[in-house]
């Protein structure tokens, strides 16, 4: 029996031999197959668990900037009206302490140069504190370099904005006193403006602001980066806090952050526009607006059709109006309309998350 296996073995090696390492071969293949397959999912864990940290950490990184952004805005509006006060004017003119036409053209200009200096500082605190929250939430997120990134240095780095709120607001809100004197010191009292004519001045101060060599877009690093600025912080964390304000500063100079801060105004003043025109429908005027096409709205007055393009008020009722608009503090603890524009706008938005991806990356600077 045995002889008979062995000639069998003899006569078909070659076969055995064959179908040995075929399935040899097979098995190491499916293990092989196997063991990739498991590392691919412990991959894709690994990359989801990590993806998904990394978005919520993004979340609660704005949600710490728009709650900085909201905190400090109160203390930049403070200081605007400070240096642009206007109750000041007002108390003089109801107190009859002097001819009423000088204080009524000073504070038409004062107003105008007030809604400039918000929207302009506003979208600076915002752009600046977009940049400085998601540049260190970025670092955070990294496994390399955060034991340089100390509660010291990011307190110092993010203080930078005392700066702005305490020295550059007041340059820049005398910089728009000075470019609301020069565009409205012809455009009599008496003149009465339609919306089209408010949108212009607003569009001539934007204008001869891009002008002044001291044009706050232009100079972003110059308003909201103080001068020497190491002695913010020690010797031993200077070289990181040196290099990451190096950074910032690029930032604020760069190409794409400059455009995002001219469409920010750009919206922010026809923001102002939409918001001055809600004084421009008469207090009784009948059931709501018959059409809206843009910028052109309808409303039925007095058995009329009304274009809200050809309704005119004197300049001398739109300064209250102007003086009163942004005054008011939000309500029920909402954010205040004239600092959450900002927050909202998609551009700016966009702009932290590409900062943080940049500064998330492991392989960036």
């Amino acid at each position: 029996m045995f002889s008979r296996l062995k000639n069998f073995i003899c006569r078909h090696r070659r076969k055995f031999i064959v179908t040995g390492v075929v399935l040899g071969g097979t098995i190491f293949a499916i293990n092989y197959v196997q063991r990739k397959f498991l590392e691919w999912q412990e991959k894709e864990a690994r990359e989801f668990f990590r993806k998904a940290k990394k978005e919520q950490h993004f979340k609660t990184t704005e949600r710490t900037c728009n709650q900085t952004i909201f905190s400090l805005s109160k203390t930049l509006k403070e200081s605007i009206f400070q240096s642009l006060n206007s109750d000041v004017i007002l108390q003089k003119i109801r107190e009859g302490e002097s001819s009423r036409v000088p204080l009524w053209e000073e504070l038409k200009v004062v107003v105008f140069a007030q809604i400039c200096a918000l929207i302009y500082s506003g979208m600076m605190l915002v752009t600046l504190l977009r940049i400085q929250l998601n540049i260190i939430g970025g670092y955070m997120i990294r496994e390399k370099d955060i034991s340089e990134l100390t509660n010291a240095s990011q307190e110092k780095y993010l203080s930078l904005c005392q700066h702005f709120l305490e020295v550059a607001v007041k340059d820049i809100c005398a910089l728009m006193l000075k470019h609301s004197e020069l565009i409205l010191k012809n455009v009599s009292l008496k003149h009465k403006m339609t919306l089209k004519d408010i949108e212009h001045v607003f569009w001539r101060l934007e204008s001869s602001l891009n002008q002044d060599p001291l044009n706050p877009i232009k100079n972003l690093s110059l308003y909201l980066i103080p001068p020497e600025n190491e002695k913010f912080i020690g010797d031993d964390e200077a070289q990181f806090f040196k290099n990451i304000v190096s950074e910032t500063v690029d930032l604020l100079q760069h190409e794409e952050v400059l455009s995002v801060c001219e469409s920010s105004i750009k919206r922010a003043f026809s923001n102002t526009v939409d918001k001055i025109a809600e004084y421009y429908i008469p207090a009784d005027f009948e059931n709501g607006k018959v059409s809206k096409n843009g910028c052109t709205s309808e409303i039925l007055y007095n058995g009329k059709i009304v274009n809200m393009t050809d309704v005119t008020v004197h300049l001398a009722k739109l300064v209250p109006i102007l003086h009163g608009l942004y005054r008011g503090s939000a309500h029920n603890g909402s954010p205040d309309p004239w600092i959450e524009q900002f927050i909202v706008m998609d551009q700016m938005n966009n702009l932290g998350l590409d900062i943080y991806e940049t500064y998330s990356f492991e392989e960036s600077i």
